[in-house]
């Protein structure tokens, strides 16, 4: 799920997991290690695409690292 608020884009945990190709468990450990402003909308906590996007490049660095 994804809604607009205050013209910034905001994802729920399931979407991020869905858009970047990992289990849920990862999602939520880089979450918490970011510890980044979340908002709680109809008890989901909604993350910024900001916060998608530098869990994208963790993500990514990671896979490329194993490639080497």
């Amino acid at each position: 799920m994804s809604i607009r608020r205050n013209g910034e884009r905001l994802y729920d945990t399931y979407s991020i997991q869905r858009i970047m190709g990992v289990n849920r468990s990862k999602v939520q450990r880089e979450i918490r290690k970011l510890d980044p402003p979340r908002i709680e909308h109809k008890n989901q906590y909604l993350y910024g695409e900001e916060i998608l996007f530098t869990l994208m490049e963790k993500v990514l660095s990671e896979r490329l690292k194993k490639i080497e």
